[in-house]
């Protein structure tokens, strides 16, 4: 690597057709999770817009996006193998997990620091 260069990559919905955005974030995110839509009866129009840097190996990511839902089953974890760390340092909204029917729910009002480990090696 470049010293003085850090691979970086932008990703930006407001680039694509309103109806397609959605379906590519999930093909992006599908190698980690399943991600679907939130419980709603008139989503709001899906955004995403991502700056992201590969520092060594570990992808550093600044961001928003509207609501989601990622999932990541334990069926999942074993047939795929991916073992890493996902740090998420929320600014607002609120952030909801369930591991195994242990729940938890945090209003954003300051910030949230959520840690998430995989099951396998991060490639």
């Amino acid at each position: 690597m470049n010293p003085h260069s850090i691979p970086a990559m932008r990703f930006d919905t407001a680039l694509m057709p309103d109806d397609q955005a959605f379906e590519i974030w999930q093909t992006i995110l599908d190698e980690f999770y399943e991600v679907v839509p939130t419980r709603s009866a008139e989503p709001p129009r899906f955004a995403a817009a991502l700056d992201m840097w590969n520092i060594g190996g570990a992808i550093l990511t600044h961001g928003s996006f509207t609501a989601q839902r990622f999932v990541r089953t334990a069926e999942r974890a074993r047939r795929d193998g991916i073992d890493n760390y996902t740090i998420l340092l929320h600014s607002r909204g609120k952030w909801k997990a369930d591991a195994n029917g242990r729940a938890s729910l945090a209003h954003i009002s300051r910030q949230l620091l959520a840690l998430s480990s995989f099951s396998a090696a991060f490639r």
